[in-house]
């Protein structure tokens, strides 16, 4: 039952400490989705800003440009001097804008203009993409020989479109904070032609990589952006938290085995109680099962002492007749009758003890005298089976710390169970108990002359209900067993070489002033 309670406490150990782990990597789990999805957010959001922050800046390059190319057809000939000091004071409040120039159409010759001077690869650049513009029409440019920036080309909406009106354009000043948090990149793009493009590496080990990409909503400059952040381990699992839960949880886990411990305890406790309380009324029914086989027994012992009485009490009559009544003689028949009485007196009260469900009490017990107690229950009925009863006592004091009355209930089991041995076989001999002791021990063998025990019964002598008599319960060397273990003691059983079966109980020696 231990090593079952045993294997029942790891199991149960296993089980919540595999419960614990996998709530640890649950939480983990979802520690680590709520904070990807959180700095998903916190991406979606910035990108969302930057889109708004690019599609202003693009609105305003178009009204520039619609101003610009207003003010270039205001008069004939443009009036320069007044476009110069317009297109100035637009670079000097919009750093990102670079260059502002003032073409004639055909020739591209520079009437105009307020920053750099377009180069000849722009001037090339506007060449080319000049007869495709309608009037009043606008084009973006990626400008190969300044990276990271681009041309805005628009053609005036007079009659002819004798102007083009050219703003360079940096795209990286786009931005209103182009300083980004660590693990954040960012990339501006025309189409496929990179305009501001931070190093995108891929994500490294433990990293988690999160990315999305917005389209500008201006129709002259079709502009996509890109963001990409990777986040490292302990910015997606937030260590502190998942540290306070596993304590937490652990706590929580402990507390709950050694509750389901205690439980247990309190459920083998009730278990144990209800295997006694069935001991107890399994050893009862087993001294009333055997009462039917005493009665006779001790009906006869009781009839001598009643006998005795009744004769002593006759002549007492018939001395009290006397005249003078015989003192002497009427004393000596008086205390006959005492002894008589005395005798039957403890007759019935072994009886009493020996057919009772009181609980045993150990106390040092003479196993001679134990001997001599059963001798004399058993003394008629052995006589009239004809089955003599050898005695022998030890020499020293045979004394156990034990409850007589059980250790009368093992012995007289083991006498009668010889004995109807005995009798199985027809051959009628004797039982003999032999009570010796040693350093430590008292050994008390019955052995008998009768048939023995065969092999294949003798390992299942002390199994309960495992009876090879007709009418038998099994029950008799079980509680044998039973009663002499309660004591610290053992029982054994053999065949003797010689013939026949014995039994050998063997309990710790008491000596007065031991420990009871």
């Amino acid at each position: 039952m231990n090593d079952i309670s045993r294997a029942a406490d790891r199991k149960s150990l296993r089980i919540l400490v595999a419960i614990w782990l996998l709530g640890v990597v649950a939480f983990a789990g979802l520690s680590a989705w709520f904070s990807i999805a959180e700095a998903q957010r916190q991406l979606d959001g910035r990108g969302a800003e930057l889109q708004r922050t690019i599609a202003q800046a693009t609105a305003q390059h178009d009204a520039h440009l619609t101003s610009l190319a207003t003010l270039a057809i205001a008069s004939d000939p443009p009036p320069v001097e007044l476009f110069t000091q317009l297109a100035d004071s637009i670079i000097r409040f919009y750093p990102r804008i670079t260059s502002i120039a003032l073409l004639a159409d055909g020739s591209l010759a520079t009437l105009a203009v307020s920053g750099s001077t377009p180069s000849d690869g722009q001037l090339q650049l506007y060449a080319g993409s000049a007869p495709s513009l309608s009037r009043g029409t606008s084009i973006m440019l990626a400008d190969a020989i300044v990276p990271g920036s681009y041309q805005l080309l628009k053609r005036t909406s007079d009659e002819g479109g004798r102007f083009l009106i050219a703003l360079t354009i940096d795209a990286s000043r786009l931005l209103d904070d182009p300083e980004l948090p660590p693990g954040l990149s960012l990339r501006l793009a025309k189409g496929e032609v990179p305009l501001v493009e931070d190093r995108m590496p891929s994500a490294g080990p433990g990293e988690v990589q999160l990315a999305d990409s917005w389209l500008v909503s201006s129709a002259s400059q079709p502009l996509s952006l890109r963001l990409q952040q990777h986040l490292s381990l302990p910015q997606v699992l937030a260590l502190g938290p998942l540290l306070v839960f596993a304590i937490t949880t652990a706590i929580l886990a402990a507390g709950a085995y050694l509750l389901l411990q205690q439980r247990r305890a309190a459920a083998r406790a009730r278990e144990r109680q209800q295997a006694q309380e069935h001991q107890l009324r399994l050893e009862h029914a087993a001294r009333v099962n055997s009462m039917g086989e005493l009665a006779s027994g001790i009906a006869h012992e009781l009839t001598q002492p009643l006998t005795a009485l009744l004769s002593q009490s006759q002549a007492g009559l018939r001395l009290a007749e006397h005249s003078p009544p015989d003192s002497a003689a009427l004393a000596g028949v008086l205390e006959a009758n005492v002894r008589q009485a005395r005798r039957a007196a403890d007759i019935l009260g072994r009886l009493r003890a020996y057919v009772s469900k009181s609980p045993p009490t150990p106390q040092p017990t003479d196993l001679n005298q134990v001997a001599a107690e059963v001798a004399s229950l058993l003394g008629a009925d052995l006589r009239d089976r004809a089955v003599a009863l050898h005695i022998a006592p030890s020499a020293e004091p045979a004394t156990v710390l034990a409850d007589p009355i059980e250790l009368e209930q093992v012995l007289y089991n083991l006498v009668r169970n010889a004995a109807d041995a005995i009798g199985a076989s027809g051959r009628g001999d004797r039982v003999a108990v032999a009570i010796s002791t040693d350093a430590d021990h008292v050994h008390l063998r019955v052995s008998d002359n009768g048939p023995g025990v065969p092999p294949e019964v003798l390992p299942h002598l002390f199994e309960p209900f495992y009876s090879t008599k007709p009418t038998g319960m099994g029950l008799g060397l079980p509680l044998c067993e039973t009663l002499v273990e309660r004591f610290g003691g053992s029982i054994e059983a053999a065949n003797n070489p010689e013939g026949g079966a014995s039994f050998t109980v063997r309990l710790p020696l008491h000596r007065k002033g031991s420990p009871r």
